[in-house]
């Protein structure tokens, strides 16, 4: 067991909440370890839109030129197909437009700017525990690829471990405010797709028969078309080949045109039950804080997950931070990031799911489709 140096910060969970977080902390001059067991550049499952507070927040942590550099298309519009209507709606944020990335692509992005900011970052290791003294978190033993065992002190250890967060588990930390799915999902990605409109790119959300799917242009010249269908479905869809679950996303008329000429280039990926309910999570105690997926998780279908982590990320630094700069010990005002968190994140967090069932479009119409507006999302400046 090698024993290493105290950091201001540990977080556990590489990828975009923590990576994004590692980013804010090393600019304010924080000591900041970040490890992730995943290779850096894998996939993960992910939506893949960056809508909401997603493009306020790479600006803000002067990302979007690496995201500009990408050959990932603007999307400045969505298309709507349901009953029997279209309707083309401008996308309302600060630039006029959003992105669909691959995380093997963003992930690798938020890692290269952590790495700048002066954090250690680490790929291929493993959290075995955390270390408590008389109930508080202190740290954490890892292990590296090599199988090497190191222990790692930090006044505050945070999870950005994911869904299945092994900080919240590990300090037992209790859901609220939990819902159930009305649907599950699969996406795949497919070459030589149609354009939405004959005009621009965009976004395309569209209904068939008892399903639904979000198709959005990605880097590589790809097209991610996410299936959503009832969980019933989905649990016997998900038992059946490739070719089974293709037919099933082409039984949608819209998706039937873009995929005309298109041949799927990848594998399905699943989106079950357990990955898309819903929940909030106590995301604070002695020592220990929660951010992204680890802390509070809505459904894919708004795709709102990755503005949320970083979101949720600049909240949590800003009160780490404030607690630091006033002497105070760091666990003071994290009860005000999580009501923060939750007061951003309740109504579009119920939203998700009433866009999760299926065809939530169809018999209300437009009306009935208030995507979450892209206000108040500036973070604040890095110190």
């Amino acid at each position: 067991m090698t024993s290493q140096r105290q950091w201001d910060v540990i977080i556990v969970g590489a990828r975009v909440a923590g990576a994004g977080l590692a980013i804010r902390f090393a600019r304010s001059g924080r000591s900041v370890l970040v490890f992730d067991r995943s290779p850096l550049g894998s996939d993960t499952l992910s939506s893949h839109v960056l809508a909401g507070y997603a493009m306020a927040q790479l600006d803000s942590l002067g990302l979007l030129d690496d995201i500009e550099a990408t050959d990932a298309p603007r999307l400045p519009i969505m298309r709507l197909d349901f009953d029997a209507d279209t309707v083309t709606i401008t996308l309302q944020n600060q630039l006029g437009y959003v992105y669909s990335i691959r995380r093997t692509i963003l992930d690798p992005i938020l890692v290269k700017h952590a790495l700048a900011a002066g954090a250690v970052v680490r790929h291929k290791t493993t959290l075995r525990e955390l270390l408590f003294d008389e109930g508080r978190v202190i740290g954490v033993r890892l292990e590296t690829d090599e199988g090497l065992g190191e222990e790692h002190r930090a006044p505050l250890v945070i999870g950005a471990d994911g869904r299945h967060s092994a900080v919240g588990a590990a300090v037992r930390t209790e859901s609220y405010e939990a819902v159930e799915t009305p649907s599950c999902a699969m996406f795949a990605y497919f070459e030589g797709a149609t354009t939405a409109t004959d005009q621009s790119e965009g976004l395309h959300f569209a209904s068939g028969e008892r399903a639904d799917t979000i198709m959005g242009p990605s880097d590589g010249r790809l097209l991610c078309a996410l299936l959503v269908v009832p969980v019933n479905e989905f649990e016997s869809l998900r038992t059946r080949d490739a070719t089974a679950i293709e037919a099933r996303l082409r039984s949608i008329p819209a998706a039937a045109a873009r995929l005309a000429n298109a041949q799927r280039v990848s594998k399905w990926r699943h989106a079950g039950v357990r990955e898309v309910d819903g929940r909030f999570r106590r995301s604070y105690g002695p020592g220990w804080a929660l951010v992204g997926d680890a802390g509070h998780k809505a459904h894919p279908a708004a795709g709102m997950g990755i503005g949320d982590a970083l979101r949720a990320g600049d909240l949590l630094r800003g009160a780490v931070e404030k607690a630091w700069k006033a002497g105070l010990e760091t666990d003071v005002y994290l009860p005000e990031y999580q009501q923060q968190r939750d007061n951003e994140f309740r109504e579009p967090y119920y939203q998700s799911f009433r866009l999760a069932s299926i065809n939530p479009l169809n018999n209300g119409g437009i009306a009935n489709f208030t995507p979450r507006p892209a206000t108040n999302t500036t973070a604040g400046g890095d110190t």
